[in-house]
Parts: C-alpha cells; structure tokens; sequence
C-alpha cells in the first residue's frame, strides 16, 4: 500500500488563514471568539467564532456564481484555492483535471432570517403558525428563485468542484464533524490505493440566527461551547509521486480509524470505551505512540471529560491542543481544522501527532500524522 503525503493547507477561521498563525494561536490559548450579541444572547450564544472582514470578490471576480452561493460554499471554495496554491498542483495544468479527486464536507446549510423572512411571515395564519396551504401558494412567491443554490447543503462542494475544474471523483458528506472526518479518510485511501491526489475537508458556518436556532431544536446548543465558521482542506498525494515532482511535503496519515456511537446520533459522544478504542486503533496500525493530541472537546462537559478520559487511558500525560476553545466549534469543518493544525505542528517540530474528530454525529474518527 502507498504511503500517504499531505502536499496543500488551506484555511479560514475566525483567527485568520495563515495556518502557523493559527496554529500558535491555538498553542497559546489566544483565542479569535467574539461577544454575543443581545439577540444571540437570547437563544443561548454566549459567544461566537466569526470570520471578520471576508470578501469571496478579494480572491475571485466569479459575480454571477457568487449570487448563486451561500457563505459556506464561498469559505470552501477559499480554503480549497489555498490548499492547491500550497501544493503547487493546477487541475488542467499541473495535473489532468480528472486524475484529482474532491471528497468534502459541509454543514446543514442554512442562511440568515434576513433572507427568508418574507417567505415566513406570509405563510403564517391567522394564529401566527405555520399554514402549508399558504406556504405552497403565497410563501414560496416572496422567496428569490435562486434561493436553493444557497441552501443545499451540497452545493459548497459542486461550486468549489466547478470553479477549481476538478473533475476526478467525487463525493459529499454532511452535516456534521463525523461526516466531514468520512470524507477525509475516503480521500486517504483512494490515494493509499494508487490513485491520483484528492482534496479533502469541509466547511460550515453557524454564525447567523438561523444557525442558533437550529442549534436549540436539535438540543445541540446547550451541551457545546461557542459556535463559530470556518473552511479548511488539504491536498493528499502519494508519497513518492509528491517527491518525484518537487512538491514540499508537510506530514504523512500514518493510519486513520473509525468507529460509530449508535447511541449519540447527531450529539456529543460520552461513549469513553468506544472512544478509547478508536484511538488506541490508529495508534497501532501506525505503530508509534503520538507526541500530541489534538482534542476534539468543544465545552460539552460530558463529552469533553469522555474525551480526557480516553486520551488519559490511551496515551498517559500528553500535550494538548484544542482548537475549538478559541476558534469556536466550526462543526462540518472542525475535523478538517484540526487535522491542518496537526500537519503545520509536524512539519514545523517533527515528531507524530494524534487528531481526534469526536464531534456531534454519530460517526468518530482518530488519525495519526506524522513529520515529513
């Protein structure tokens, strides 16, 4: 089997995009979160993981795609372009645009009040709830038509897919942390396989009200810490096809492994045996101890002490790194964050690191990485 190089970073997070800037500010617990608002406040946001001063136009002049896209599919679509710059790799150019593959994840997409409020209040009866018989005739008029490219929650994957012209295969997964560490480890073993590079992570942002509010339905909000957006993807080559054409090589996946809590669905996993297992997994097939964690703990007491836990029975004292307390929990992209701050902390100090995706959903995955 082929051994596995990560090539490309890209990154978007409230702390800024330059990957080692992030990184050291996650190691010295600086965080990026801003204070709720009064509004936020009200349904439960203490504080949030916001991107600040994005423009899509500052990186492409695409204005009749950018209508077409919501925020997550223009942060992926970033993130993406990062990644291949730093992997030096131009589908169509460097490479044959279908010898690369795209494997990403997104959230449950979902946009600000602001842009369905129309549609809301003219599909509510005279008691103030919801009629689907006015929904069907007189709602879904004071809507854009265009509106669907925004929600889908596969569309971040599409736009990034058409407008980087890679045309290997493909697949998305969403909504949550678990899905987009699926995504990943498919993009993993489609290279070990003998196959071509793939672009692998995910994006999501859950920043806005409509996002809270979701949050509070499915019970999410409560449990966690902060919310927050962000994208990130990396480039995953063969080893020595990396070598052959020059590229700088920031980490190798040694082993990836993955387990599902049943009992969890889309919530936090308190499931500490499981979690103990899927570690201690990739810590064998790669057949070295890690010299640090990157943790998955998000603020979710219970979960978060599963986690310590695990990591305390699996590995003994260890360093730590947990993104999420000063990123905010960015859910469908957090795995893919993680997994990017891991490989900058390899290439930069050596040595192999451990990354946990144990956030909501109910599929948990580990990876190792190791130095270049």
């Amino acid at each position: 089997m082929n051994k596995v190089a990560v090539t490309g970073h890209g990154l978007l997070t409230c702390l800024g995009k330059e990957v080692d800037q992030v990184l050291s500010a996650v190691e010295q617990k600086k965080g990026g979160l801003r204070g709720a608002t009064e509004e936020e406040e009200r349904l439960g946001v203490l504080a949030v993981g916001e991107i600040k001063d994005f423009k899509f136009a500052n990186y492409y002049k695409a204005a009749g795609f950018k209508r077409l896209m919501s925020r997550e599919a223009s942060l992926a679509i970033v993130a993406a372009k990062f990644a291949l710059e730093d992997g030096e790799l131009v589908p169509g150019e460097t490479i044959s645009a279908d010898e690369i593959s795209l494997y990403a994840g997104s959230g449950a997409s979902g946009l600000d009040f602001k842009h369905i409020i129309r549609m809301v209040n003219a599909s509510a009866g005279e008691d103030g709830h919801f009629d689907e018989d006015l929904f069907s005739t007189v709602g879904l008029k004071r809507i854009h038509p265009l509106l669907s490219f925004k929600i889908l929650p596969n569309m971040p994957p599409c736009f990034l897919s058409i407008l980087h012209g890679i045309q290997g295969d493909n697949l998305i997964f969403n909504p949550w942390e678990g899905n987009t560490g699926q995504a990943i480890i498919e993009g993993y073993h489609r290279v070990k396989d003998g196959f071509g590079p793939a672009v692998v992570g995910g994006s999501d942002v859950k920043t806005h009200t409509q996002a809270f509010v979701f949050l509070n339905q499915v019970g999410a909000l409560p449990e966690m810490g902060p919310p927050g957006e962000g994208a990130a993807f990396l480039v995953l080559e063969e080893f020595e096809q990396a070598k052959a054409r020059g590229a700088s090589i920031h980490s190798t996946i040694l082993s990836c492994s993955e387990g599902v809590d049943e009992e969890a669905m889309w919530r936090f996993s308190t499931n500490e045996k499981l979690l103990s297992e899927i570690m201690g997994k990739a810590i064998e097939e790669a057949g070295c101890s890690p010299d640090f964690v990157v943790t998955s703990q998000s603020g979710c007491p219970e979960s978060d002490k599963a986690e310590e836990e695990a990591i305390e029975k699996t590995c003994g004292p260890i360093m730590r790194l947990v993104p999420k307390s000063v990123l905010g929990d960015t859910f469908a992209a957090a795995g893919a964050i993680a997994l990017t701050l891991a490989s900058q902390k390899v290439s930069r100090d050596g040595g192999t690191g451990l990354v946990n995706c144990f956030g909501n959903g109910r599929e948990r995955m580990s990876f190792i990485v190791g130095a270049p």
